[in-house]
């Protein structure tokens, strides 16, 4: 997993996390499900523990992945919010890797790498 802190949620590379101030964090993640690979981006109230708040499917050509590094992200929110990344390029473990911004927040991300699942969804499956 990548994890980015700053103001808000977190991400995922397999994972990187963004964090605010309010505790909000968001997740980018690369999963797998069943062989085929996606992207999303998930919301966490908090501390990411368990389940997510809400999660974000990243638009991607079938069965592949986005590379978060290197490009801008968008992702948007079954509620009318989204989440845009600002990744300018690959960093070590525990280094700032970039901005991300929702409708109310500006986060800073800072690369945290876990090998782990991150999260599951809600039918069992994992993402990291």
């Amino acid at each position: 997993m990548t994890s980015y802190r700053g103001e808000g949620p977190s991400l995922s590379l397999t994972t990187l996390t963004l964090t605010t101030a309010s505790a909000d964090t968001i997740v980018l993640a690369n999963c797998k499900n069943n062989g085929i690979p996606s992207s999303k981006i998930a919301w966490f109230p908090n501390e990411i523990n368990g389940s997510p708040g809400a999660i974000a499917p990243v638009h991607t050509d079938s069965g592949q992945t986005v590379f978060w590094e290197g490009a801008q992200v968008t992702a948007t929110f079954p509620d009318g919010n989204y989440f845009t990344t600002n990744i300018p390029r690959s960093v070590n473990n525990n280094e700032h890797a970039g901005t991300g911004s929702n409708k109310f927040l500006q986060f800073e991300c800072w690369k945290s790498w876990k090998d782990d699942p991150i999260y599951y969804l809600g039918d069992g499956r994992a993402c990291n």
